[in-house]
């Protein structure tokens, strides 16, 4: 939660998100609430709506294999850039919700930079 408070944090938000899903931290819904209000990064506000609407409605943390983490895929970076299409599920629905969505998720190169979220 500190780290999503700070406001100097403006990338992996999306990351936090889901390990508070993930932990079912259920004090943190509001923090993610308002938060997704300004969120500009496509990718990201799939994640805070896929957490938010985790919290408010399961009970307790979920299996290991129903964790929201897992939605960001496996395929390394390496074989994106090589040309092989991204498994990470939220950048799929972002994709289907607006045609808008970034050229920084087509990886050109392998390096250790993230998006801005905010």
């Amino acid at each position: 939660m500190e780290y999503l408070e700070e406001k100097s944090h403006t990338k992996n938000l999306g990351l936090v998100a889901s390990a508070l899903a993930d932990l079912d931290y259920k004090s943190g819904l509001k923090t993610l609430q308002k938060y997704l209000l300004e969120i500009k990064n496509d990718v990201t506000y799939e994640v805070f709506k896929e957490a938010i609407t985790r919290l408010q409605n399961q009970i307790g943390r979920p299996l290991n294999e129903n964790r929201m983490v897992w939605l960001f895929g496996f395929l390394p970076r390496v074989e994106i850039a090589l040309g092989d299409e991204s498994d990470n599920e939220f950048l799929h629905r972002a994709k289907l919700r607006s045609e808008e969505v970034m050229d920084y998720y087509e990886v050109f190169e392998v390096d250790d930079s993230a998006p801005e979220d905010l």
